[in-house]
C-alpha cells in the first residue's frame, strides 16, 4: 500500500472514532501542483460534499499550513510559481510582501493555520451564518518529520453558526487525530 493509501485509511479510521464525540467536517490534503488536493474527506451526514473541494495554496487553512511545514526549497519554488500563474495568489503576492512571511511564521509558532473565508453551504448546515466567515483550521501531518498531507477541520452544526469555531478547543483534536494518522502511516 502506497503512503498516501495509507493515509486515506488511516482518516477514515479516525474520522469514525472522532465522529461518535465531535460532529466535525474533516478533510486531508495533498499538495498536487500548485493546490491542495482532497485525498480524503469525511461524508457528509446528507451525501452532499460541496465546500470538500481542491484548495487555493494561499486561500485556504490547508495551502497555508502546507506552505508553512514544507521545506524551505519546496516553498521556494512553489511561491516562484505561484506569482506567474496569475489569479488571486499573484495579486496577493504581489501587494502584500509582509503577509507571506508573518502568516509563516505564525501557523509555526501556534501548529496550525486558521483560515476564514465566505460562508460554504454545507447540506442543511452552515459552518457559519449569514455573511459571517467560516473557520476552518488545518494541521500539518508529518511522517518521520517529513511533511506529507495537512487535515482540515471544521465544525458542523445544524443551526447556522454566528460564532468563530473556539479553536483552543478544536486544535487539540485536530492535532490529536493527525498524528493518530500518521501513526498509522509505515514511514
Amino acid at each position: 500500500m502506497t503512503r498516501l493509501a495509507s493515509i486515506r485509511a488511516s482518516a477514515a479510521d479516525i474520522f469514525q472514532e472522532l465522529s461518535r464525540a465531535h460532529r466535525l467536517s474533516l478533510v486531508v490534503y495533498a499538495r498536487h501542483e500548485l493546490q491542495m488536493s482532497v485525498l480524503w474527506s469525511a461524508p457528509h451526514p446528507q451525501g452532499d460534499q460541496a465546500g470538500q473541494a481542491d484548495r487555493s495554496m494561499l486561500f485556504s487553512a490547508a495551502g497555508q499550513c502546507y506552505l508553512a511545514f514544507c521545506g524551505e526549497q519546496e516553498r521556494s519554488c512553489l511561491l516562484q510559481e505561484l506569482g506567474p500563474a496569475g489569479g488571486r495568489e499573484s495579486l496577493l503576492l504581489a501587494r502584500d510582501r509582509l503577509w507571506l512571511p508573518q502568516m509563516i511564521e505564525s501557523t509555526r509558532k501556534r501548529g496550525y493555520a486558521l483560515y476564514a473565508a465566505p460562508s460554504v453551504q454545507l447540506g442543511g448546515g452552515m459552518l457559519s451564518g449569514g455573511n459571517k466567515a467560516a473557520e476552518e483550521l488545518a494541521v500539518p501531518i508529518l511522517i518521520a518529520g517529513e511533511l506529507v498531507a495537512c487535515m482540515a477541520v471544521a465544525c458542523l452544526d445544524d443551526k447556522p453558526r454566528n460564532v468563530p469555531i473556539p479553536e483552543r478547543d478544536l486544535y487539540p483534536i485536530a492535532q490529536r487525530a493527525a498524528g493518530d494518522i500518521a501513526s498509522r502511516v509505515p514511514a
